[in-house]
């Protein structure tokens, strides 16, 4: 067999200079690929967040007779998980908060049955994180630490198409209530319209009187808005490593760790599990880590005592919103660029060694392998 040919010195540093040129070109595409859609993800879910925190701001509340609990309470499990848990009177109310009720209606009032019908039969579900089995509002009375009688249920969005929703309630005969959120002038309203989508059944929308009365409140007074969530679990990292930093970079000047960090954001822990908490906060830390802007400044070799603090020498919030972000597309980026460079360089290569080939009088790269 021949011997195995080498690219020249020439071609060697002609191999290093393709391959700056063309990174670069990557570069600038990943960087408009990318931003734009870590970007289009935070809008999403910064809509997802407002849509829930109308929820939670009318219900965490001494005026409510029932309790805002927790957001998605299933966490754990594989089963669907609603977006809004609420209790009072040993009744949960169960909430599926959707940015849209204008497409695909059918498919989410359908979907939404289902998940009505896990709840009311009861079914038995399995904890991802020790395999544990329970029934369901076993479940749900370990979360509210009561015992529950009554279940309801709930379709919220801010952009209902009321009558495409009845029409749809009726292909799946399905009877719900539906909450249009709204926010205006400082203050959300909530408007609770009944949906009777299965006439064999009667259905008059809440039974709870207290709780009639008070949504009745809310859709004609209203109440002031305060803009209680800054993210949810299943917030992407974006968000989180935006929502999370602002918050901690004004008001832990001096650092923070974990106990701090649940202090600061205990409304959006509402009611988690422990464990729920610590794999927010390890990703989110470890995340910032890698993208440059967090950074450890007192190393206990635990991050759950470590202390930490934001990086940036920006204190306006649309400026220190932009550098993080700023830092999350060069992260993602250069991840990326990474993953190809291996195969970009042995395209440059296998290209070079070619013309060299032929310029020695080879006929293809097989003649020297």
């Amino acid at each position: 067999m021949a011997e195995k040919i080498k690219l020249s010195r020439e071609n060697r540093s002609k191999c290093k200079r393709i391959l700056k040129k063309e990174i670069k070109t990557l570069s600038d595409k990943l960087k408009k690929e990318i931003g734009g859609g870590i970007k289009n993800q935070i809008e999403t879910d910064k809509n997802e967040i407002k849509d829930i925190s109308i929820i939670v701001c009318a219900f965490d509340n001494e005026k409510s007779p029932f309790d805002y609990i927790r957001t998605e309470p299933l966490f754990f499990f594989k089963e669907k998980n609603f977006d809004v848990l609420l209790y009072g009177k040993n009744t949960i109310v169960l909430i599926d908060v959707k940015e849209f009720l204008t497409t695909n209606i059918l498919a989410k009032i359908s979907n939404h049955k289902k998940y009505c019908e896990m709840v009311n039969g009861n079914i038995e579900i399995t904890n991802t994180i020790d395999d544990k089995k329970m029934k369901i509002l076993d479940y749900f009375q370990s979360v509210v630490n009561d015992k529950i009688s009554g279940k309801e249920f709930v379709m919220a969005t801010q952009k209902p198409h009321t009558q495409l929703v009845i029409s749809k309630a009726k292909e799946a005969k399905h009877n719900f209530c539906l909450w249009n959120l709204l926010e205006k002038e400082n203050k959300i309203f909530i408007i609770n319209e009944v949906i009777q989508g299965d006439e064999d059944i009667e259905f008059f929308g809440h039974r709870d009187r207290d709780l009639g009365r008070y949504l009745k409140k809310l859709s004609n007074k209203g109440e002031v808005y305060n803009d209680p969530l800054t993210f949810i679990n299943s917030s992407s990292r974006y968000l989180k490593s935006i929502n999370i930093s602002i918050p901690l970079f004004n008001l832990a000047k001096n650092g923070f760790n974990y106990e701090q960090w649940c202090e600061i954001f205990k409304t959006d822990l509402m009611n988690w599990h422990e464990e729920e908490k610590q794999i927010v906060y390890k990703n989110y830390i470890e995340y910032g880590i890698n993208c440059n802007f967090i950074k450890c400044i007192d190393d206990k070799d635990d991050i759950f005592i470590n202390t930490y603090s934001i990086i940036s020498r920006y204190s306006k919030t649309d400026l220190l919103e932009n550098n993080i972000l700023s830092k999350i597309v060069g992260f993602e980026v250069n991840k990326r660029i990474e993953e190809y460079k291996p195969k970009l360089e042995k395209q440059i290569k296998s290209e070079l060694l070619t013309e060299q080939s032929k310029e020695k009088g080879y006929l293809s790269l097989t003649d020297f392998t």
